[in-house]
């Protein structure tokens, strides 16, 4: 294993599945796993701002189950949780779209409108969701944008099958939200995979929303790398024959020395991992691949400044004999990526086979734990995957195969239903206290207070207490709550 960085830098490290080639026979399609890590500190002024536009359909269903509700609490965090150099833009949709507001700075003023906006939302009638995220890339297009993140949130709990007859254009991510059970589980997957965002959904708990929203929302206020390229250069005859990049876009030189992946922004401390395979051919050359990493760091403001970490080379043995136990031993790290992508593969290929079991998918899964990189994961990893596969041969297991996919294509957290009972493997620390700074919120959201614990009446049975119930620092709502006196005995 090779590194390089600090941490205030972005770490580049790269591994070998195993120690040695044999120099007499080389080897095709050698794994060589690259990872990058964002640098893992971040404060308001340290990271990029974010531009977001929250995209909310307000077709006639969401009055059923309390949807409308959930969505507007669940955007009152959002208004709130931004930061002052973070701009917001409002706009809803059924059958058509209105902008509620501009995108606009988080002071206090543009807040309070925001919130304005959203309380009176109320329901229309039919969908088009693919007009409501043209107006929201419009938005973004037409606003000067550097060394800022910019995203688009969509929530909908409706069908629209004509998304599937529109360009989705691929200019902004978008991170899609499915509110209810009945929300396209397919049109919204489709939505994110093709803008290089996430899919999240909610179908019972529908408060939960809210916690989906604000993990998405910590990570997108942690970013402290933008435009990362990865560079990788083989050495003496050695050839890239395929890189495994997930959804980040990747390329090969024509004759293949020589490859290129691109990652738009890093949430602080998240790590991505990518897969280079590598042809190397009999000799003794022991030097095979070098690998660089450039990024924008977004505390230096309207200056076009590349940082460059230094090169990082990845050597292995080449004996001319057998090699020892020792050398064959499979890297455990390394493992642990591939069986990860084996199974990536293998639910992509059951999500576009519906005629494919249930039973075939465990079979599957079950041979790629009992080969030598199943073997050689690490169980935690292998556990994980597990619990994943059993819950996408439940009762709604293509929803969570969708979602799944796309966080591991992207590498990045979703929720699936809520974050509690969601996959873990990709979330951040900036997600999890924005989750933790929503419950503390929630748990404050309702103070009690007692007073005149001690009025009887005039039998002498029963007690009165009045009830102030209401936000901190807003205790006007006031009630009567009238307590037998054997329940206060016990």
């Amino acid at each position: 294993l090779d590194s390089t960085g600090s941490d205030d830098k972005m770490k580049l490290e790269i591994m070998s599945r195993v120690k040695s080639i044999p120099s007499t026979t080389g080897t095709n399609q050698f794994p060589v796993p690259v990872r990058v890590t964002a640098p893992p500190r971040y404060t308001g002024s340290s990271r990029a701002g974010l531009d977001l536009v929250a995209v909310l359909c307000i077709s006639a269903s969401m009055m059923a189950d309390d949807r409308l509700d959930s969505m507007k609490q669940a955007m009152m965090f959002v208004i709130d949780n931004l930061g002052p150099n973070d701009r917001l833009s409002v706009v809803s949709f059924d059958h058509k779209t209105q902008r509620l507001t501009e995108l606009s700075y988080m002071n206090d003023v543009n807040r309070a409108i925001a919130k304005h906006e959203v309380r009176k939302v109320q329901p229309g009638c039919g969908i088009n969701t693919c007009l409501a995220l043209d107006e929201a890339a419009k938005i973004l297009r037409h606003e000067e944008r550097i060394n800022r993140v910019g995203r688009i949130f969509l929530l909908s709990d409706a069908e629209d099958e004509s998304v599937f007859r529109h360009d989705v254009f691929p200019e902004f991510p978008v991170e899609t939200f499915g509110l209810g059970a009945g929300h396209d589980s397919a049109a919204l997957p489709y939505i994110a995979v093709k803008t290089m965002g996430v899919y999240s959904y909610v179908n019972h708990d529908l408060e939960k929303i809210k916690h989906a929203f604000a993990q998405s929302l910590g990570g997108l206020m942690s970013v402290t790398a933008m435009e990362v390229q990865v560079n990788l250069q083989t050495l003496d005859g050695i050839t890239i024959s395929s890189i495994r990049s997930g959804s980040y876009p990747m390329s090969i030189s024509s004759d293949k020395p020589s490859g290129t992946i691109q990652v738009p922004d890093l949430y602080a401390g998240e790590q991505k991992n990518f897969i280079v395979y590598l042809d190397v051919p009999e000799g003794e050359q022991n030097q095979i691949l070098t690998v660089s990493v450039s990024y924008q760091n977004p505390r230096i403001r309207r200056e076009a400044t590349t940082i460059q970490l230094d090169e990082s080379k990845l050597a292995v043995l080449r004996p001319k004999v057998s090699t020892t136990p020792s050398d064959r031993l499979v890297c455990p790290d390394v493992a642990t990526e591939l069986v990860r992508l084996r199974l990536a593969r293998l639910v992509m290929g059951k999500t576009n086979n519906i005629h494919r079991t249930p039973d075939q998918l465990q079979r599957s899964w079950d041979k790629i734990k009992c080969s030598k990189d199943g073997r050689s994961a690490t169980q935690s990893a292998v556990l994980a995957l597990d619990g994943d596969v059993a819950q996408m041969q439940r009762t709604g297991g293509k929803q969570f195969m969708h979602s799944w996919l796309t966080s591991h294509g992207l590498q990045r957290a979703t929720t699936m239903e809520s974050p509690s009972e969601s996959p873990g493997t990709f979330r951040v620390k900036a997600m999890e206290e924005m989750i933790k700074k929503m419950d503390e919120e929630k748990a404050n959201e309702v103070k009690i207070k007692f007073k005149d614990l001690k009025t009887v009446d005039e039998s002498g049975e029963r007690y009165s207490a009045t009830v102030l119930l209401g936000t901190e620092g807003a205790m006007e709502n006031a009630g009567v709550v009238t307590f037998t006196h054997s329940f206060l005995e016990h």
